[in-house]
């Protein structure tokens, strides 16, 4: 029940961003539309606005779906955006999670038996070296390389 909650959540996303491009398109080509008898196409040819003269020197409009494999290809594409988006925000949900879980396992004694005061040796702490297989000598700070003995 919970995954066909999630896919239909997916799915009305998808349908509402579909539905804003959609509408966003529509207005560009009613705002582009200049002439008296004009026919614009929008989103690919996916919508379209036509305006032609009217009774008593009026303008008539007309809009509408033009080709509807457009529309859903459009659907498509925001459908994989927001799965994608989904699967990012998951990830790094799960990431926090462990993150949180090894921080309270360090805080209350590591689960291999060692010291939690004692660092990790991921920490700051650790010795670092300058290149790999060469420890930094702990009595000095580490050279630069720009002068030679």
């Amino acid at each position: 029940m919970k995954k066909a909650l999630h896919i239909t959540s997916l799915l009305f996303a998808a349908g509402i961003l579909t539905a804003i491009i959609t509408t966003g398109a529509l207005l560009f080509a009613m705002f582009s539309t200049t002439g008296d008898q004009q026919r614009t196409e929008a989103l690919f040819g996916g919508v379209v606005f036509e305006t032609h003269p009217g009774a008593a020197g009026g303008v008539e409009a007309t809009m509408g779906i033009e080709n509807p494999f457009v529309i859903l290809g459009v659907f498509a594409v925001c459908l994989l955006f927001c799965v994608l988006f989904d699967r990012i925000v998951r990830a790094l949900a799960r990431r926090r999670r462990y993150l949180l879980q090894q921080q309270s396992s360090d805080a209350h004694g590591r689960a291999d038996g060692t010291d939690a005061t004692a660092p990790h040796p991921d920490s700051v702490h650790a010795p670092r070296s300058t290149a790999p297989g060469r420890p930094v000598d702990a009595g000095r700070a580490p050279s630069t390389g720009s002068a030679r003995a």
